[in-house]
């Protein structure tokens, strides 16, 4: 259904078909497993002895199913492709219009170039995400609790922060979807200043100091009110403890799940999982 095809292609389809949220993919591949998140352009390789898993995020179990058995149409993909470029040309015609009031010296059109450059590319991005007109600072979206509060519920809970985190939050604030979602970051840290800079400008987003371990922290990440929540797997090439392994990874993802659920046993969980290489739920 979806070998031989770009990521990006098969995620505004699925989207368009059945409201889904595609956000990764997990490829077996000779006894080995490459998990990637939101990988864009990436060619889904067409080779039988490679097996893919889609990562998802839908209404139920129910449209899962519907997505695995659907056979996707050529005129779809062309249909995407149209209005992908439709969109590009847009951006390079305001770029070109820049351009025609912008130069006077050699300097000044190099200037030019590169302003023309970064303004393309951030057209085409908030073309087709909901971005916030300005960057916001990381504390005017941390808060201390935000529990039992009635205007942030069927919300998505992400415990824990992992270097791919924006690629996973892209998608969240695309504009096909019809309503965008709080995302409550639930992390003992908050994001580093450079990965914090991605972040920025993604809109209903909210960062609370805790551990996901702790019920009393996933209470104040309004977790019994929310619709969805993520254990994202850490980089264990990032800890300073060398002895820490897949395995202990995974452990403490399950704790989390099950802290998770005695909070909230009707939210749905999802998880990476870096030995046992699959979702919980």
């Amino acid at each position: 259904m979806i070998k031989d095809k770009k990521f990006a292609e098969v995620a505004a389809i699925i989207y368009n078909k059945f409201q889904g949220i595609l956000f990764g993919l997990e490829l077996e591949i000779g006894g080995h497993t490459i998990i990637r998140l939101n990988p864009g352009s990436y060619f889904i390789p067409n080779q039988e002895d490679i097996v893919v898993h889609v990562y998802m995020i839908c209404e139920d179990k129910k449209v899962a199913d519907q997505v695995a058995t659907y056979e996707m149409l050529s005129e779809e993909v062309q249909s995407y492709h149209q209005q992908k470029n439709s969109r590009i040309k847009k951006a390079e015609i305001k770029s070109d219009r820049m351009l025609d009031y912008s130069y006077s010296t050699d300097d000044d059109a190099k200037t030019t170039d590169q302003s023309a450059y970064s303004q393309e590319d951030e057209e085409l991005l908030e073309s087709d995400y909901n971005l916030l007109p300005e960057a916001m600072n990381l504390m005017q979206v941390t808060m201390i609790s935000i529990e039992d509060n009635t205007n942030i519920v069927n919300h998505i809970v992400v415990c824990g922060i992992h270097p791919s985190i924006y690629y996973f939050l892209l998608p969240l604030r695309a504009k096909y979807l019809k309503e965008l979602q709080y995302v409550v970051i639930l992390s003992p840290e908050p994001p580093a200043n450079e990965m914090w800079d991605y972040l920025s400008r993604f809109p209903k987003l909210i960062y609370i100091k805790g551990s996901p371990l702790l019920q009393e922290d996933l209470r104040r990440a309004n977790i019994n009110f929310a619709d969805k929540a993520v254990i994202l797997g850490q980089d264990s090439s990032n800890m300073k403890d060398g002895n820490v392994n897949d395995e202990m990874l995974d452990a403490e993802s399950i704790f989390i799940y099950k802290a998770i659920k005695k909070c909230n046993k009707n939210v749905q969980i999802m998880t990476d999982l870096g030995k046992m290489n699959g979702v919980i739920e």
